[in-house]
């Protein structure tokens, strides 16, 4: 987001219940990324896809649970964003 604040509330810190260390370290860099890419003012849309990505491979490797939480804080975080444009 250019010049305005993060959209993230301290809930949003990564923590996941034991996985493979692949699946989890997939998650961790697809929220970095979309946190990454609205720091950077890229498009809200490509910080959405890595979110969804994110919450897809957790769904996969078991990880929903506990990465949908922190996914949502996101999404509302977009969506808040995209009501103030």
């Amino acid at each position: 987001m250019v010049g305005g604040s993060y959209p993230l509330d301290a809930e949003a810190t990564l923590f996941l219940v034991p996985a493979s260390d692949d699946a989890r370290e997939r998650v961790q860099k697809l929220l970095v990324t979309g946190d990454n890419r609205l720091k950077q003012g890229v498009s809200p849309d490509k910080a959405r896809a890595s979110y969804e990505q994110a919450l897809e491979v957790a769904r996969e490797a078991g990880l929903e649970e506990s990465v949908r939480p922190l996914v949502e804080v996101r999404l509302a975080g977009l969506e808040r964003m995209r009501q103030t444009e």
